[in-house]
């Protein structure tokens, strides 16, 4: 889809295109959760973030990534308020990126991320290291730490491999910050 390769200075253009392919995708398999979590990812770069979380919503609650793009949407319209613990223990992984899930449920720190993140062969460890600069980077600016989250969504701009929704997601980002 567009919305996964396309750079930032071109994402409004492509972006509006590749919502409406997730909407013809998701009248002709609207089963397909995939379809609604790169939908919200899509919103979310666009900065339609109530219509972002509301897909991250819909989607199944056992999964570590609606659960922390929902917390990502919520954290760009400042409600984080419901109980992130709960959400967090329907969660039902062990694996990457369940160190996130700790994270932003409040029962971890950035060094577990970071940690987590090192596990695997080397193609691996880059890709989960990639998610770990955006993840903990937009979580340090949910926190208030500007420099800190600015800091490693330029590690993640620039270290990503290119296939990674979180690079141009940090592309994205990066933009919006003064």
């Amino acid at each position: 889809p567009y919305a996964l390769d396309c750079p930032a200075p071109n994402i409004r253009t492509r972006a509006q295109a590749a919502l409406e392919d997730f909407e013809r995708a998701h009248d002709i398999d609207s089963k397909n959760s995939e379809i609604l979590l790169f939908e919200g990812i899509t919103d979310w770069k666009l900065g339609r973030f109530d219509e972002a979380a509301r897909n991250f919503r819909h989607g199944p609650d056992s999964s570590a990534y609606y659960f922390i793009w929902e917390y990502l949407a919520d954290a760009k319209r400042n409600r984080i308020s419901h109980d992130l613990a709960e959400d967090a223990a329907k969660v039902k992984t062990t694996d990457w990126p369940v160190a996130v899930v700790h994270l932003f449920a409040g029962s971890a720190q950035p060094q577990a991320v970071f940690d987590a993140s090192a596990q695997g062969d080397q193609f691996t460890r880059s890709q989960q290291t990639c998610e770990a600069d955006f993840y903990v980077g937009e979580w340090k600016l949910a926190q208030g730490d500007a420099a800190g989250g600015k800091e490693l969504l330029t590690k993640a701009a620039n270290d990503c491999l290119t296939d990674a929704v979180e690079l141009n997601a940090a592309k994205t980002e990066l933009g919006r910050l003064p």
